[in-house]
C-alpha cells in the first residue's frame, strides 16, 4: 500500500486533478448504471403466451373429430364426455366453448382447454341439462372449439358422432320422469337395527302412493344401492307390488344388510346410501328412482355398516 505524501506549493493544482479524476469516474459508473435501465426490445411473458384472435366459422382442422360418450362414473352426476382425437400430423391446442345436446336444455359455457399432441385424444366432461320429453329433438350433436396450431386461431364447429347415445339417455330420462310423476315415494325416518356385531341389519319402511290411478304402476324390487343390500326375500309384502284404483297406495317394509367395508366406499357414504325402488308404469319397463334418508336415517345405515364391519 502507498503511503500518502504531503505536497506543498503545488496542491491546490494537484486536488484539482484528483477531482476531475473523481468526477470523471463518477460520471463512467452512472453512465454504466444508466446503460442497465435501458428498455431491452423483447416480447413479455404475457404477449408471447397470447394466442391470435380465433377466424370465425372456418372449417374444422384436418384430424380434428369429435364423439360422445359415457362412462360409469358419469352416469350419477349426469355428465358425458365430449371425446376429441387428433389423428392429424400437427399438435393443437383445442378450446370447447359450447356443446349442443338435442333433447337436452344447452349447459352453460365451457372453457375447457387442452393440449393434443398428433394421435392422441381426450375427454372433456359436460353437464347435462335438463331433458325435454315434450317434443322430438331437431338437429344433431355439435361442439364449438378454438383450435391454435403454428400461430394460427379459428373457431369451428364440430359435428358429434354420438351413435346414439343421446337417444337412448333422453328415452331413459324421460321414463324416470313419468314413473316419478305417477309414485310418490316416502321414506320413514323410522329405522329399526336388528341383530348384532357382524350380524347386524336395518330395517326400514317405505309409504308408496299412486299419483294418478289411471295408469298401473308396479314396484318390481328395491335396491340397496352401493354399501347396502336388500333382501329380497325380507320384502313385506312381496313384490311386485301394484298401485292403481283399487290399491293407490302400500306401506312396504324391507331389510338392508351392510355390503362394502372398503375405507373409499365407506368415505363416500353422504353420497352413496340412497334407496332405489325399481317403477314401471303401464306395463313399460322398470326404471330406478333413488331416495336418501333423512339425517337420523343416515346415521343409523353408517353405524350399522362400521359394526358390522368392525370400524369403531
Amino acid at each position: 500500500m502507498t503511503t500518502p505524501r504531503t505536497v506543498v506549493g503545488t496542491g491546490g493544482a494537484v486536488r484539482g486533478r484528483h477531482r476531475w479524476r473523481s468526477v470523471t469516474v463518477i460520471l463512467a459508473v452512472t453512465a454504466v448504471a444508466l446503460a442497465g435501465c435501458v428498455p431491452i426490445d423483447r416480447p413479455s411473458t404475457a404477449s408471447a403466451r397470447t394466442s391470435p384472435p380465433p377466424t370465425p366459422s372456418a372449417a374444422p382442422p384436418a384430424g380434428l373429430s369429435a364423439t360422445l360418450v359415457q362412462y360409469r362414473r358419469d352416469q350419477p352426476r349426469r355428465f358425458v364426455e365430449v371425446q376429441l382425437d387428433n389423428s392429424g400430423g400437427t399438435a393443437i391446442d383445442v378450446t370447447l366453448v359450447a356443446v349442443t345436446l338435442p333433447g337436452f336444455t344447452p349447459p352453460d359455457e365451457v372453457r375447457r382447454t387442452t393440449h393434443l399432441e398428433p394421435q392422441r385424444r381426450v375427454d372433456l366432461p359436460v353437464a347435462l341439462g335438463a331433458v325435454s320429453c315434450d317434443e322430438t329433438p331437431r338437429g344433431a350433436a355439435a361442439a364449438i372449439v378454438e383450435v391454435v396450431s403454428d400461430d394460427a386461431a379459428v373457431r369451428t364447429t364440430l359435428p358429434v358422432d354420438d351413435a346414439g347415445l343421446l337417444d337412448r339417455l333422453r328415452s331413459f330420462e324421460c321414463a324416470v320422469e313419468r314413473a316419478d310423476a305417477a309414485i310418490a315415494i316416502g321414506l320413514s325416518p323410522m329405522w329399526r337395527p336388528r341383530g348384532t356385531g357382524r350380524d347386524l341389519t336395518v330395517v326400514g319402511t317405505a309409504t308408496l302412493s299412486a299419483r294418478d290411478g289411471a295408469a298401473p304402476v308396479d314396484v318390481t324390487g328395491i335396491d340397496g344401492g352401493i354399501l347396502f343390500v336388500a333382501r329380497a326375500d325380507a320384502v313385506v309384502p312381496a313384490l311386485p307390488v301394484q298401485l292403481d284404483a283399487r290399491r293407490p297406495s302400500v306401506t312396504l317394509e324391507f331389510t338392508l344388510i351392510p355390503a362394502r367395508c372398503d375405507a373409499h366406499a365407506i368415505g363416500e357414504a353422504r353420497r352413496l346410501t340412497t334407496v332405489t325402488f325399481w317403477v314401471s308404469v303401464g306395463g313399460a319397463q322398470p326404471v330406478p328412482l333413488r331416495r336418501a334418508p333423512d339425517e337420523a336415517g343416515y346415521r343409523t345405515l353408517v353405524s350399522a355398516l362400521r359394526t358390522r364391519c368392525g370400524i369403531s
